[in-house]
């Protein structure tokens, strides 16, 4: 390449003799040869060379991924069985050996764990490792488990895991992990999954084939045909002298693989074969050991490679290469010989021969630049001395300048620069570039001499910012999708949990209100049993909160004014004690929204500004300040596609806070469940902003949070209702709330809270009787009509709540009625209410609550 490369160079030279074409023809023809022939041996050699090492790295690689899978499955039973260990009717239950009420609990999960992440074993054992129950085998129990995770775990009082071979001629990756309470050992929670589906994935994304071997003295071979037929598996225990095949990923296991199971003489670990010839393909095989958790040596897993492909692209690029050279022989030999003859009598033919060579120089630029590579030379003193034409187009002409100033975009050399080891080592580089504009680059530098003798640096770019892109983007969708599955089996948790838990302070919280109807007003015990209900209200907004996280409380929504209901919080006793609670913060309201009105559910969104508001202040911790906001703005399509929402008018509630802002490790986690900075049980529970976040979620909106060193904005966006009408809060309306005598019917399945909703309607002034299940209520009604029905939705056995309504339609079409539950589907809830229903209530209630909820159902009349 010459830097100039516009001006022709001719040189003169002397004529020669026809001696010289006889005397040079032949040692120059056969130099040429020699090298051409060396040049398209070592292009050959180095491209097998390349192919082999691929196919190598591709087949180690299985093993290391099934290492990997094993260690991140491991961490995930591991996390399922902490998350376990927070429920506290599994320890109740486990102390108490009560192994139909672990059944009845974590049946319905084990199913769900089975059916979504491929689990297929879960146990519980007593502390002699004696087996208490097998979710997977309900039927076997009683049995010592003997295997080495339950023995570690033994021993060393921690989570023991690794994969063990089963007595079926299974592997198994199991995690065993002991329950303590007070440092007691109540027992082990186990869980376990067969490696087939980690095979099958490595299988499909590594595109070879693979099967396992077991070594027969780890087996008992009728326990294994067995296992094999249950399985559905071929069963030859005689194939092999020393080994058993378990799986193999082949349509069949052919014989000419026979020779790669251990025991036979051609069989070496970790050592790929040259090659073998079955089912009319070529393949490579590569063998690793297998071993438990212990660390045995338990058997093989073989990994087969199809290179049939691969080689046939070789022969044929050995054809091409072949041909290539004999076209570059024959026309090398006629240059030659040409231009030999042709200089004895003329410049000409010589000058002719170097314009021939330009025009090819100049072709290959061209092809380089329609290719959109960018090349240029830069000398010792980082001056560009040429560009290929692309590049000029791209960067504009940078000759003679500073290829870090005018190429890279920055001030001083760039960090990245090889190119001082480009020039002294005199090798070829391979690196990759950023530059200033933030464009990425793959980098080839060769070391170059231009014609003035300079040391130089010959450098190839090829742009890579898409791929780059996108290789980030796969990336920050993998952890969405970690972060989605975890606040998902979070949720699945939290709302078994959360249907117990109100079940159980309703008692906490209506008994002490009875009691307190009762009491004279100066009796000394009404102090410590307000204090009881007051505690049990406080439990049931947590039990709320998780219920909101569970995303399974039924609930209607209203057209509300957004200004109002943070009015309405503003009016709170909550807010007052907050305020006189942190003197130093300075609190300001900014209610600028021209159409506050939304469809919502009023109560969680007030608990959501509460649980902003409280977090804003706690993050205030000398004098500062917080601005609640409302204000609208319109998102465009374009805006909408790219944050992922509807275009459309929004209702925005901002709450800004001049703290010392969230640390970006912590920004992308500050939503899920349980996850909180504060000390947990006493300032915080962790679902505050779980709590926003499905808030929002329900209500088709979007959260966006700015936070930095001066403070934290978290701005809730809302659709805007299209009803004009606006719902009047219940603090406005004045309601009257006993009853005249009418007959009303509790249905419900749990003792107490039959007796605590009849106690309460018996002293609002209602006639009340009860039953235990819906087909009593049935019964009940066909005898003796009543004014209303209070229907717990969900009780077992027999008919639920929705069912137990649709039955009394049939002989009541305008039976009147309310739906009571803890915690139920939403889909039920609402059918029952499109039944006709008159009110939903949600336990725990007070007497108040239920009183208003009846008097409405006898005021309001169902239309179709």
């Amino acid at each position: 390449m010459t830097v100039n490369s516009n001006q022709d160079s001719t040189k003169s030279s002397p004529s020669l003799s026809r001696p010289l074409l006889y005397r040079l023809m032949i040692p120059l023809s056969t130099t040429i040869l020699l090298l051409v022939l060396a040049f398209t041996t070592a292009f050959l050699m180095v491209h097998q060379q390349d192919m082999q090492r691929f196919n190598q790295h591709i087949m180690t690689d299985a093993g290391r991924s099934l290492k990997i899978s094993l260690i991140r499955n491991a961490q995930m039973l591991n996390s399922m069985e902490d998350i376990f260990l927070k429920d506290r009717y599994l320890y109740e239950a486990l102390q108490a050996q009560d192994r139909e009420r672990l059944r009845t609990l974590y049946g319905p999960i084990f199913e769900k764990l089975h059916e979504k992440y491929s689990i297929t074993h879960f146990y519980f054992h007593l502390p002699n490792r004696t087996n208490l129950l097998r979710l997977h085998k309900p039927n076997m129990h009683g049995d010592l488990i003997d295997r080495f995770t339950a023995r570690e775990s033994a021993r060393s009082g921690k989570t023991a895991s690794g994969i063990e071979l089963g007595p079926l001629g299974t592997f198994t990756l199991r995690v065993v992990q002991p329950i303590y309470v007070a440092e007691t050992l109540i027992g082990y929670i186990e869980l376990g999954q067969e490696i087939e589906t980690l095979l099958q994935a490595i299988h499909r994304r590594l595109g070879v084939e693979m099967a396992v071997t077991i070594h027969k003295d780890a087996l008992d071979q009728k326990q294994w045909e067995a296992g094999m037929n249950m399985l559905g598996r071929e069963a030859n225990w005689n194939r092999y002298r020393e080994e058993v095949l378990i799986y193999h990923s082949l349509p069949h296991f052919s014989s000419e693989l026979d020779q790669f199971v251990h025991g036979n003489k051609d069989h070496r670990h970790n050592e790929i074969t040259k090659k073998i010839l079955f089912d009319n393909k070529s393949w490579q095989v590569l063998s690793h050991s297998l071993q438990d958790a212990s660390g045995t040596d338990v058997g093989d897993l073989i990994v087969f490679r199809d290179i049939t492909d691969s080689q046939e692209a070789f022969v044929q690029l050995a054809a091409i290469t072949a041909a290539m050279a004999l076209i570059l022989l024959s026309g090398l030999f006629t240059f030659f010989y040409v231009m030999l003859r042709r200089s004895d009598n003329s410049i000409q033919a010589q000058h002719a021969k170097l314009v021939e060579s330009e025009g090819r120089h100049r072709s290959l630029l061209d092809a380089i630049n329609r290719s959109g590579i960018f090349l240029f030379v830069v000398d010792g003193d980082y001056r560009v001395r040429y560009m290929n034409e692309s590049m000029r187009e791209t960067f504009g002409q940078a000759s003679g300048k500073l290829c870090y100033h005018d190429v890279a975009g920055y001030e001083t050399p760039c960090s990245h620069c090889r190119l001082e080891e480009v020039i002294g080592s005199q090798k070829t580089v391979y690196y990759h570039s950023t530059l200033a504009n933030g464009r990425t680059f793959n980098m080839i530098a060769v070391p170059y001499v231009d014609t003035d003798g300079t040391a130089c640096k010959l450098e190839v770019m090829q742009d890579i910012t898409r791929q780059r892109q996108v290789e980030d983007e796969k990336e920050m969708l993998e952890q969405k999708l970690q972060r989605a599955q975890k606040m998902e089996a979070i949720g699945l948790l939290a709302g078994g949990v959360a249907h117990d838990l109100n079940n159980i302070l309703s008692g906490i919280v209506a008994y002490p209100e009875l009691l307190l109807l009762k009491l004279p007003e100066d009796s000394e015990l009404r102090k410590p049993i307000a204090a009881i209900q007051e505690s049990g209200k406080r439990a049931a907004a947590v039990v709320d909160d998780l219920l909101t996280v569970a995303r399974g409380v039924a609930r209607v929504k209203e057209s509300c004014n957004l200004n109002l209901l943070i009015q309405e919080y503003l009016d709170s006793p909550e807010y007052k004690a907050l305020r006189s609670l942190h003197p130093h913060v300075t609190y300001r309201h900014q209610l600028e929204a021209s159409h506050p009105v939304l469809t919502c559910s009023p109560v969680h969104i007030k608990k959501s500004l509460m649980n902003l508001v409280i977090n804003a202040t706690e993050a205030v911790t000398d004098e500062g300040s917080i601005i609640i906001s409302t204000s609208n703005h319109y998102i465009d399509d374009a805006a909408a596609d790219a944050q992922n929402m509807r275009a459309g008018e929004y209702l925005i509630l901002g709450v800004q806070d001049s703290g010392s802002g969230i640390p970006d490790k912590d920004l992308i986690h500050i939503f899920e469940p349980f996850y909180t900075k504060k000390v947990m049980g006493r300032s915080g529970t962790g679902l505050g902003l779980a709590v926003v976040w499905n808030t929002v979620e329900e209500h088709q909106g979007k959260i966006f949070v700015e936070s930095g060193e001066n403070g934290t904005l978290f701005q809730l966006y809302f659709p805007v209702s299209k009803k004009g009408e606006i719902t009047q809060t219940m603090d406005a309306q004045a309601e009257i709330l006993t009853g005249n005598g009418e007959h009303v019917l509790v249905v419900d399945d749990e003792p107490h809270l039959r007796d605590i909703a009849s106690q309460m309607l018996h002293s609002l002034g209602y006639n009340v009787a009860s039953v235990c299940s819906g087909e009593l209520a049935v019964q009940f009604v066909k005898e003796k009509p009543v004014d209303l029905l209070v229907i717990d939705m969900l009780m077992e056995p027999g008919m639920n709540g929705r069912q137990t309504y649709e039955a009394i339609l049939k002989l009541y079409p305008d039976q009147k009625a309310i739906v009571v539950s803890g915690f139920s589907e939403s889909d039920d809830v609402k059918t029952t209410l499109q039944l006709g229903a008159n009110g939903f209530i949600k336990k725990p209630y007070t007497l108040e609550d239920l009183g208003r909820v009846v008097r409405r159902a006898f005021n309001c009349y169902n239309t179709d």
